[in-house]
């Protein structure tokens, strides 16, 4: 199925009446460092036990702030 076609059911394959609806999921998000598993850690990555961060700030939201001055 390319883009534009639609969904397919698997089992009898019909076309019919088959769309993506949006959703809309909460996540369970608070501020603070998120910390990726050590199975994940990559080169350039740098645990929070090396160098600890005392207080972390946290950026306020910049959504629509970028282009606010050039209307």
């Amino acid at each position: 199925m390319g883009k534009g076609q639609g969904l397919r059911c698997k089992s009898c394959g019909n076309r019919e009446g088959l769309e993506k609806l949006p959703m809309e999921v909460k996540r369970k998000l608070s501020p603070g460092m998120i910390e990726p598993p050590p199975t994940a850690w990559r080169h350039l990555f740098r645990p929070s036990s090396v160098t600890p961060v005392k207080e972390l700030e946290v950026a306020p939201p910049f959504h629509g702030l970028l282009f606010e001055d050039h209307q």
